[in-house]
């Protein structure tokens, strides 16, 4: 009767130098000696079980020979059980540190968008009293007024009459001076249309003397 030849997949013990190829091969053999004996892949179980065992030596720095036989299947699958384990809590370690550096990351973008809304808000606040204040110089009729931008920093709506000068004012409907008074602030004006006119005259600024030749 011929001997079988063992197929080339058989790696030479002393060739396996770390654990992980180690427990590899020894899976890979594991998996050929549960093939029929006539498969040309079939390998005997001995090959199977001295591979783990070089895996469980690799692992734990014994000697081949005092790795009980019988114990090998078992202690190589503790080591793999210890592999699993330890893959998981290292999976489960990245995945805390991922959303640990997503909340960062949320709360970093959210700190920087309100820093920057607030200094928005500061630039528009400090742009319309600068423009108040030369408003506020400027004698009827010498030179235009400055068009004041509304609380939330927008230039008021293209269908209403630029305020370039106090007559310009004086001629704004009911409407168009609602509109005004909304967009500097004053949700629900109150009164007539000279009412009105006055409020917005006093909101860009126009000079006391200018208001008192007007409006009285």
């Amino acid at each position: 009767m011929a001997q079988q030849v063992q197929p080339a997949i058989i790696q030479p013990l002393h060739s396996l130098t770390n654990f992980s190829n180690a427990h590899r091969h020894a899976a890979v053999l594991s998996a050929f000696a549960g093939l029929p004996a006539d498969d040309p892949r079939h390998v005997q179980i001995d090959e199977a079980m001295n591979a783990k065992a070089r895996a469980i030596q690799l692992a734990t720095f014994a000697r081949y020979n005092d790795i009980p036989a019988p114990a090998n299947a078992a202690f190589a699958q503790l080591l793999l059980d210890m592999e699993n384990r330890l893959n998981q809590k290292m999976d489960n370690i990245k995945d805390e540190l991922n959303q640990k550096m997503d909340n960062m990351e949320n709360r970093l973008s959210q700190k920087m968008d309100n820093t920057e809304n607030r200094l928005k808000l500061e630039i528009h606040s400090a742009t319309r009293s600068a423009l108040k204040a030369l408003n506020g110089l400027r004698s009827e009729g010498a030179i235009e007024y400055e068009i004041i931008p509304s609380n939330n920093g927008e230039m008021p709506g293209a269908h209403l009459p630029h305020l370039t000068n106090l007559a310009s004012i004086a001629a704004l409907s009911a409407n168009d001076a609602t509109e005004y008074l909304r967009g500097y602030g004053i949700e629900n004006p109150a009164g007539n249309v000279a009412h009105k006119r006055r409020q917005v005259a006093e909101l860009v600024r126009v000079s006391a003397d200018a208001m008192r030749i007007r409006f009285g």
